[in-house]
């Protein structure tokens, strides 16, 4: 569920909602690119095709004419789906199972380090 006004853990995103439904709001800072700071940053994208394809949807939902040339403050709208869930506002239900699965990865990877440790000290 997105409260519209509230912000992503770091602070960096606001949440709202619009006609095309919920997204963050990401307000660019001087010397910072829609494609590095925002699409890479916020999506976890990696391929020059897929990251180029968000860079002009995001754009689009911003209504961003020139992307080379965007001012500092622009509030670039990020879809949800789109956001890497540590990003996702607290509750929704993607990132209630990646913090899930962080928990299970820690458990696990704690009790092999001790199973390592036991092991050692048998003679």
């Amino acid at each position: 569920p997105v409260v519209p006004g509230s912000r992503s853990d770091d602070g960096l995103l606001t949440y709202a909602l619009d006609a095309q439904g919920p997204h963050a709001v990401y307000r660019l800072q001087r010397g910072e690119t829609l494609y590095t700071h925002v699409v890479l940053r916020f999506t976890g994208l990696l391929s020059g095709k897929d990251v180029n394809d968000a860079a002009r949807r995001f754009a689009a939902r911003s209504r961003i004419t020139d992307v080379t040339n965007i001012a500092v403050g622009t509030a670039v709208r990020i879809p949800l789906p789109d956001l890497v869930p540590v990003y996702l506002p607290a509750g929704h239900p993607r990132r209630v199972a990646w913090q899930q699965e962080q928990a299970e990865t820690t458990r696990l990877a704690r009790r092999e380090k001790r199973q390592g440790l036991d092991e050692l000290a048998t003679p």
